[in-house]
């Protein structure tokens, strides 16, 4: 079965389109359309552009900076919208989904998001990578085509050659909560700074993305202060801010992966990811600054969303917890193994490409072997 994918795209992100066109071409099945490849005499370009959806199942729109206003982009959009039989599946700079409006715009599921980079043309393709090969995934599988594409090689050999620290430091301070003991645990809030990252390794397990009829959150690291009932025009959880998996549902068969915060007479900030994430250990990061006004909240050290300082907890009188809900409430627990936070009091993301390296599997593993060698 061959499956027809529409690349609707600005001229000036012609590079992202050629990366995707590439990829698609590269699997079996799926045939990319490309309205400047079809020359066609005396054959107006509304025309082709017509037929060229009209023939295909999928249309991909490349949304970033450059091309939210294009007229082009937005009629492509407009006129797949009106057919039922085409699937849209938009691929979005982080830094717009705020200001997407139409038929379009982030009250929907927008699952395929790249970070911008203007200065680092080398760095945003990358990411933007990484973005259209989850989603030509996600293609595969909903196609049953076989053989699905390895979305970490590029991006880890690109990203171990960078290296901030001489010193191991890390290697020897970080310590791991069990299940069992990471209840009790408890820490001074970093979130009172005005800048930097706080990092938690997390075990994600078989539990964590099991559909359940009721979804249930579960806490990698939480704080809140504060804690009186809800009014009008003031949070039920006032100077909230967690770390969390939604489990999935029969309707959100996904679930998602969050970070969340509050402050007092203000709404929420919340930064998501609606896929599951394969089991084992995995860096979850958030990096905030009053100065350069924004928040980011990453995974595996790949930028997931971004907002601007807005919402951000204002009282610390209560400490932070690893692995639940400050009540405790079994409900929320995270069952799993979680590391202690990582805090670092400088914006410079190159640390999370150290903690990224340094996976506690791994180690685990050259202790066990360092014993071994000693005996």
């Amino acid at each position: 079965m061959e499956i027809k994918i529409f690349i609707s795209y600005f001229s000036k992100d012609s590079n992202k389109m050629l990366m995707l066109k590439k990829l698609i071409n590269e699997t079996n099945n799926l045939t990319p359309i490309v309205i400047a490849d079809r020359r066609k005499s005396l054959v107006p370009l509304t025309k082709k552009v017509e037929d060229g959806i009209n023939e295909t199942q999928i249309i991909i729109p490349i949304l970033t900076k450059k091309s939210i206003s294009s007229q082009w982009v937005n009629q492509e959009i407009g006129y797949s919208s009106a057919l039922s039989d085409i699937k849209i599946m938009p691929i979005i700079e982080s830094s717009i989904i705020d200001d997407l409006k139409g038929f379009i715009h982030k009250q929907v599921d927008l699952s395929y998001n790249f970070a911008g980079f203007p200065d680092n043309a080398k760095k945003e393709g990358i990411h933007f990578k990484r973005c259209i090969v989850e989603l030509i995934n996600d293609i595969k599988k909903e196609y049953n085509i076989s053989t699905p594409i390895n979305i970490d090689s590029d991006i880890s050999e690109t990203e171990s050659k960078e290296r901030f620290f001489k010193e191991n430091y890390l290697r020897e301070t970080l310590k791991i909560y069990e299940p069992k003991t990471q209840l009790k645990t408890t820490l001074t809030p970093f979130i009172k700074n005005n800048s930097g990252i706080l990092s938690f390794w997390a075990k994600v397990q078989d539990h964590h993305n099991l559909t359940k009829s009721n979804k249930k959150h579960l806490y990698i690291a939480s704080s809140y202060s504060n804690n009186y009932m809800a009014t009008a025009n003031i949070a039920r959880y006032p100077n909230m801010w967690a770390i969390l998996r939604e489990t999935p549902t029969p309707e959100a068969k996904n679930g998602k992966w969050s970070f969340i915060c509050n402050g007092v007479n203000k709404g929420s900030t919340s930064i998501e990811y609606r896929k599951p994430l394969s089991t084992g250990w995995h860096l979850f990061s958030v990096e905030w600054s009053i100065q350069m006004d924004f928040i980011k909240f990453y995974i595996d050290t790949i930028l997931i969303g971004e907002r601007t300082f807005i919402n951000w907890p204002e009282v610390f009188d209560m400490p932070m917890y690893i692995g639940t809900w400050p009540d405790k409430n079994p409900k929320s627990q995270f069952y799993s193994q979680i590391s202690g936070p990582l805090f670092v009091g400088e914006i410079d993301r190159r640390i999370l490409l150290e903690m990224f390296e340094f996976n506690p599997v791994k180690q685990q593993l050259k202790k066990i072997k360092s014993t071994a060698n000693k005996v």
